[in-house]
């Protein structure tokens, strides 16, 4: 179960029309391309890919917006998709992002002749309109991943294992990303949380999908059946764990690195325990 709060305004899937002042041409693909509160996204990439009438000869066009997010290519007849995808620096990475399309579908093909008119915004949450996308999965979705482990600090050293004892099977662990700052489309964010219930005697981990794409402070507590909370440390924060883990601190800053695909899932260790670290 998850619980977000996240203020975005984006585009609704039904805004395939005339709503950014681009008119359908005949022979030619156009459309614009904007952010959450309309703003035009300038050098987006525009793919079209389709197949023509006279020869049936697959071909493909690269367009780019221009300083006020529009584009248009004129195309030979026949049937065409369009897909967009957007360059931009945040917090000093760089990130390549799909945008949303305008008719909400993914690889739909339209008829040149009367034109084709696709509009794109740019997301940083929600589930893509992919129809082979599974709602349980990261990659359905326009924000980022993250894997959030949970161990005992005592059973790392060796030692008696408090986790199991102190909290037995079915404790909740809540997990609060703060955000650090505006969001990487501009927007205001908000704190997220998510939970996951902890089955394992020793250690457990749980998946929070489809978290606004920007910058947070990730904290954590245990909560027992009883009511009973305590603190989790954090361990790790980072798109992998290799080698000495850093010493566990009550916050970290938690960050997406980029990757060709967007963005890379993060993973985030918790520790249970206290004192810490342990003697």
């Amino acid at each position: 179960m998850r619980s977000v709060a996240v203020a975005v305004v984006v585009c609704a899937w039904a805004c395939a029309g005339n709503p950014n002042g681009v008119d359908k041409t005949p022979g030619v693909v156009n459309g614009r391309a904007v952010d959450f509160a309309g703003n035009p996204l300038v050098d987006a990439e525009i793919v079209i890919l389709g197949t023509t009438f006279a020869g049936g000869e697959d071909v493909s066009f690269y367009p780019r917006t221009g300083a006020d997010g529009t584009y248009s290519m004129e195309v030979p007849d026949g049937n065409y998709s369009v897909s967009a995808r957007y360059e931009t620096t945040f917090d000093g990475r760089r990130y390549t992002l799909d945008l949303l399309p305008g008719d909400g579908k993914r690889g739909r093909s339209y008829p040149s002749k009367e034109g084709i008119t696709q509009n794109f915004t740019l997301k940083v949450s929600g589930l893509r309109p992919d129809g082979d996308m599974r709602p349980d999965e990261g990659y359905s979705y326009y924000g980022g991943q993250a894997e959030f482990t949970v161990e005992d600090i005592y059973s790392e050293s060796f030692q008696t294992n408090h986790f199991a004892t102190e909290f037995p099977k079915g404790v909740t662990v809540m997990v609060t990303l703060t955000p650090d700052g505006a969001l990487l489309d501009g927007s205001q964010g908000q704190p997220v949380t998510f939970e996951g219930k902890l089955d394992s005697k020793y250690d457990a981990s749980f998946k929070a999908i489809d978290i606004p794409l920007g910058n947070y402070t990730v904290t954590a507590e245990a909560v027992k059946p009883s009511g009973e909370t305590r603190a989790l440390q954090v361990t790790l924060v980072g798109p992998s764990s290799t080698g000495r883990l850093p010493a566990p601190v009550p916050a970290a800053s938690f960050k997406f690195p980029p990757d060709t695909t967007g963005v890379r899932s993060m993973s985030v260790g918790f520790l249970y325990g206290a004192p810490y670290p342990a003697p």
